[in-house]
């Protein structure tokens, strides 16, 4: 089971480690610094960090979230499970080179809403 937590400055060094896996770079779009809307996501059988989800307040209300994991903790369901975990409406954008991220926030329910050249645009949560 996933637990998410705030990040605190305590997992600065964690966050930075991971926004800068050199697999991870490739599909980011941002490299806001870590701040109270960043989630840090842990595992029941280890308490320890294995990856975060950031939270964006569009102008419009909407939350928009972004999802990284560790690299071991990729393809276990652990992100469509977090994503599931977070409240209100969301929507996310993702890099259309980026299949795998795809699949976990469909996995999570989430619904493409709009496709460019360079983007996936889904909404979910509820």
């Amino acid at each position: 089971m996933i637990h998410l937590r705030p990040a605190t400055p305590d997992d600065d060094a964690f966050l930075l480690g991971l926004r800068n896996d050199p697999e991870l770079l490739t599909f980011g779009d941002s490299q806001a610094p870590a701040g109270p809307s960043w989630l840090i996501g842990h595992l029941d059988v280890v308490w320890a960090p294995i990856g975060f989800i950031r939270r964006d307040i569009k102008s419009d209300g909407v939350v928009e979230v972004s999802i990284a994991l560790l690299k071991e903790m990729r393809g276990r369901g652990h992100g469509p499970e977090a994503l599931r975990a977070l409240p209100g409406k969301l929507r996310a954008r993702v890099r259309t080179d980026n299949p795998a991220s795809q699949r976990a926030f469909e996995k999570a329910g989430f619904k493409a809403v709009r496709v460019t050249t360079e983007h996936v645009y889904y909404e979910g949560g509820g």
